[in-house]
């Protein structure tokens, strides 16, 4: 039943006030007597009917009731300490008399972790088995027989109702309906062995002798320690772990760009290790194996055709093989490689601040190779690119504004696509652009739900409005979209965000200029403007205000935006600096576009041949219309 406990006591100071006392810790209160209340540890749990322990504390006086408090948390506490050092053994033989040789052995088998004992103990165990197996089949046979009344000797390892309650209980696992006549605890030790079971499914029988055969007082020490190679309530799975990973980052509020950048490297993990893997058996070795598939992957794999329905270990098996034979084959860029590393030790100590696991198996995974120095970067747009991309036809309406802003403000590509009208505002007379994750107006999870940043701290930031842009009559297309959510027309693409919803549009204009590259790409506008910024603003703080970096050691943009309270008009000063010469040639005749929105989206191939329609036979006037075959 339910109590109802008062939280604060009603006590006179030494002036003969009353006043009322917060109760201390583990004290409780019920029509005017004082209880102490302490939960119980986790592992011990078994051993308890409940999760707490509630004791009264005779007394309705409160200041007895604190004196007896410290008196009885420590009797509690000093039980609980002797449970959890206590000898199992010496509890059986307590309680027993003596300690059954069966039941000691299935509790040693269970809280052994050295491999050579625990065969040993096992193999002892087989052995009592087999013994257990000899001696029922001749009580069959005697019984059967119908010779004289038959007295079962006593057993070295069980009492006789033991036996024969144990040989029930075990052959229940099987759906037997005749105990004795079904014997099957030989076949179960045989199973144990290993013929022809993986790992974990072996730990599992084994785990399932001693839950059936050890005696009901034993079964609370077998809860103090279990196998790392059998999933339980405190040994997860990988897949739990990754979920209970997810969970934590949506808890943490971070945007779901964030999860989106641990989705390939949960794939991997999970087929390299299996979803089924314990997290407490997953080993050094498992880890670096996992680390080996990566360090072959090939990129794109989850995209191009010749690697569907392959698994990640074949894939890269075949990487070696094409390396061993002096191919020159392309892997996943240093930057990617090293990110799905260092996301597997995120993931893993987050599993050992959450006591899944005591200690962290994938620390310092990342590796750096010598033809990593060889890799290409995106580049920003040379002056030749800006022309062929602003030329004087250049449209301003619509999403034309899109890349104008990212050039002259520094935006990523997401940031500028998913901006909301309320994002253009005023701060000390400027007007700036408010790169957030609030949709500002909601409440709730519409508030935070619908933009997302790379991270929390350094890229939220007010960029002022490069004055290049207000000449252009950047404000006058601003004001056309009041009224409207969005800044631009585009549409949100559930965790991809929104900018991918215009992406094939972006790709066909930088391509009818004639522009793009492998390393010329959107996010190039964002490589342009730090280019020229640091050749041509004054403060480099400044710098990384506006493009959102961190300013370094470990100070992050809000932080100091707080502590220095800056200027937004010094801010705009050193930003009208930036120069870009656009809209001043014209086109030519091969590069002729009229900006993003006068791109066509070019149409990809169909996957199926277009299904032939069929020709409807024309209906003349008094005839029926024929009967299908």
């Amino acid at each position: 039943a339910t109590m109802t406990r008062a939280k604060v006591a009603v006590v006179i100071d030494d002036n003969g006030e009353m006043k009322r006392e917060k109760l201390p810790q583990y004290m409780a209160k019920q029509n005017n007597t004082y209880y102490v209340r302490v939960p119980v540890p986790k592992p011990l749990w078994p051993f308890y009917p409940s999760r707490s322990i509630l004791r009264s504390l005779q007394t309705t006086d409160f200041v007895r009731a604190k004196i007896r408090l410290a008196i009885e948390v420590g009797k509690i506490k000093a039980e609980f300490e002797k449970l959890a050092n206590a000898d199992p053994f010496a509890a059986v033989a307590a309680e027993q008399g003596e300690a059954t040789e069966f039941a000691k052995l299935a509790l040693q088998i269970m809280l052994e972790d050295d491999p050579t004992r625990k065969a040993a103990l096992i193999k002892r165990q087989q052995a009592y088995l087999e013994r257990l197996r000899d001696e029922v089949a001749t009580f069959k046979d005697e019984l059967q027989s119908g010779q004289a009344a038959f007295v079962q000797p006593r057993a070295e390892m069980l009492h006789d109702d033991e036996l024969q309650a144990a040989i029930k209980d075990a052959d229940g696992l099987f759906g037997g309906d005749e105990a004795v006549a079904a014997f099957k605890l030989h076949e179960l030790a045989e199973m144990a062995s290993g013929k022809n079971l993986s790992a974990i499914a072996r730990a599992q029988i084994l785990e399932a002798i001693p839950d059936i055969l050890v005696p009901k007082y034993l079964r609370p020490y077998l809860s103090l320690k279990k196998s790392n190679n059998v999933p339980s309530g405190n040994n997860v799975t990988l897949e739990q772990l990754v979920e209970r990973f997810y969970d934590n980052l949506g808890k943490k509020g971070r945007n779901p760009g964030t999860k989106r950048n641990y989705v390939g490297t949960v794939d991997v993990l999970l087929d390299v290790l299996g979803k089924n893997m314990p997290v407490r058996s997953i080993t050094r070795d498992a880890i670096l194996a996992v680390q080996d598939v990566i360090l072959h992957l090939p990129p794109n794999t989850s995209r191009k055709p010749e690697y569907k329905g392959k698994s990640y270990v074949k894939i890269a098996e075949n990487a070696k093989k094409k390396l061993a034979a002096g191919e020159d084959i392309e892997r996943l860029a240093s930057k990617t490689r090293n990110k799905y590393l260092r996301n597997i030790g995120t993931i893993f100590k987050f599993a050992l601040d959450e006591m899944m696991i005591d200690a962290n198996p994938a620390m310092n995974l990342q590796v750096h190779l010598p033809e990593d120095q060889d890799e290409e970067y995106r580049e920003p747009f040379d002056a030749d690119d800006l022309k062929a991309l602003f030329p004087r036809t250049y449209r301003l309406e619509g999403l034309n504004w899109m890349p104008l802003i990212m050039l002259y403000g520094a935006l990523r590509p997401n940031e500028a696509a998913q901006l909301d009208v309320a994002d253009i505002i005023e701060v000390d007379g400027v007007w700036c652009i408010d790169v957030s994750r609030e949709t500002k107006g909601q409440t709730g999870a519409a508030r935070w739900d619908n933009k997302s940043t790379k991270n929390d701290k350094a890229s939220e930031r007010r960029v002022p409005i490069h004055q290049k842009l207000i000449e252009l009559g950047f404000l006058d297309y601003y004001k056309t979209r009041i009224g409207q959510a969005k800044l631009f027309e585009v549409k949100r693409y559930g965790e991809a965000g929104h900018f991918i919803s215009i992406q094939r549009e972006f790709y066909a204009w930088m391509d009818a200029a004639k522009v793009r590259t492998r390393l010329k790409v959107p996010h190039s506008f964002r490589h342009t403007w730090r280019t020229q910024a640091f050749q041509q603003m004054e403060r480099r703080d400044f710098t990384q205000i506006i493009g959102g970096w961190s300013l370094g050691s470990g100070t992050d943009v809000q932080t100091y935006l707080h502590t220095t309270r800056l200027n937004m008009r010094a801010l705009k000063a050193d930003l009208d600096r930036i120069q870009f010469d656009i809209f001043t040639t014209d086109s030519a005749d091969d590069r002729r576009h009229d900006g993003l929105i006068g791109t066509k989206r070019p149409r990809r191939a169909a996957r199926t041949p277009a299904r032939k329609l069929r020709s409807k036979r024309a209906l003349v006037p008094g005839k029926e219309r024929p009967s299908r075959p």
